[in-house]
């Protein structure tokens, strides 16, 4: 890992909320995780994201199963239980190493 990865590593740890977020995969145990959900921006908007689809922004340390996170996996908090419709897993790294996973998750 480069400095600058090790640098970006230690932030999003630090400003990522301890919040109740849980993956959910069938057949592999709960994995909670830091994530922050966030607001989609105008573009997104505009380019047809759907009413009731969530962004988060998963921190990817705390994904402990084997495989990265895919489509169909579930996202569990504050009550709801949505379905992983996108992973992105190229916007958020850094010199090579990915830092946190962007999702788009809608309800089931």
């Amino acid at each position: 890992m480069t400095p600058r990865a090790r640098e970006m590593m230690q932030a999003y740890a630090e400003e990522m909320p301890r919040s109740s977020v849980v993956l959910v995969r069938s057949g592999a145990p709960n994995c909670p995780v830091r994530a922050r959900i966030v607001e989609f921006n105008e573009a997104e908007i505009t380019a047809g994201i759907q009413e009731g689809q969530r962004k988060l922004i998963v921190f990817a340390p705390d994904v402990t199963w084997s495989e990265p996170l895919r489509e169909g996996d579930r996202v569990q908090f504050d009550g709801q239980d949505l379905y992983v419709n996108i992973v992105d897993d190229q916007r958020r790294r850094v010199d090579g190493t990915l830092i946190a996973y962007e999702l788009r998750a809608s309800g089931l």
